[in-house]
């Protein structure tokens, strides 16, 4: 697949577009990315996601672009996946503070990187994804550990165990020892006829498809109760599913031996996806 990348609003060419090596997004990271889905002809929960980003970049105090309306945006992706003839698109849209300095910047000012690929439309995963424990790294408790910034190292290390064990997808714990998200999701149980989420204060990222499956949950009469869990509420839950905007929902099929149903995450895909 062929990624396209935009530069503060320009499409360009990936071998001419490289950061320069003083650029303090490789130095240290300093900037955080939102992960959209595009179908078409609409990046999907826009709002949601346009929200997240005015938000991270206030907290983080970087500069907002000024250029960077929702509709230009739109407008941006828009015109690449009509040229390239895309129908559906994963977006990676990076906002790096873009300043010289050493670990104190001299401004705020904000660089926007955007990259573009096909991708596939949500779709039901037939096989339950396998499940396991990552626990070398933890979240910690500050409210850095609620958004998506780049400095990935937990998740990073995260997936890499998760391929030693063979398995699809590891949980990670905040420092209390309760389950704060998955590595590349949120969380979902579904036990005792309620649907049940660890809330932000556990430390997991403010995901958008947490929010839009809760609201989508609620909207379809299903209690959805925010609270902390552990792993003994996945021994004891008749389901688990995983959410993050770019596939939808993900079913749980396998947890240390327990085996989930997906009746209830079934249907709230169905719901997502318009099926």
């Amino acid at each position: 697949m062929y990624t396209h990348f935009a530069i503060n609003g320009k499409w360009t060419v990936p071998r001419e577009s490289h950061l320069p090596l003083e650029s303090r997004a490789h130095k240290y990271g300093d900037g955080f990315f939102e992960s959209m889905l595009q179908h078409q002809g609409q990046i999907l929960h826009l709002g949601h996601h346009y929200n997240r980003l005015e938000t991270t970049a206030r907290l983080l105090k970087i500069d907002w672009p000024f250029w960077l309306s929702q509709t230009k945006l739109q407008n941006l992706i828009n015109q690449k996946c009509e040229l390239e003839n895309i129908g559906t698109a994963r977006i990676r849209l990076a906002i790096y503070r873009h300043a010289s300095g050493l670990y104190t910047p001299v401004s705020n000012e904000s660089l926007v990187v955007i990259e573009l690929v096909e991708a596939p439309y949500y779709s039901w995963n037939t096989q339950g994804v396998k499940l396991c424990a990552f626990k070398e790294l933890t979240k910690n408790r500050n409210y850095t550990s609620t958004l998506k910034t780049c400095n990935a190292l937990t998740y990073v290390m995260a997936a890499i165990y998760t391929n030693e064990q063979k398995a699809n997808a590891a949980l990670i714990f905040n420092e209390d020892g309760r389950i704060a998200e998955a590595h590349h999701s949120n969380i979902f149980l579904y036990n005792k006829n309620a649907i049940i989420t660890p809330p932000i204060s556990e430390y997991c990222v403010n995901g958008v498809m947490r929010k839009v499956i809760i609201n989508i949950a609620t909207a379809y009469g299903y209690q959805v109760h925010e609270q902390p869990i552990t792993e003994l509420h996945l021994a004891s839950s008749d389901e688990v599913f995983l959410t993050n905007a770019t596939q939808g929902i993900q079913w749980v099929g396998d947890y240390e031996g327990k085996v989930y149903k997906n009746h209830v995450a079934h249907n709230l895909y169905k719901k997502l996806a318009g099926v």
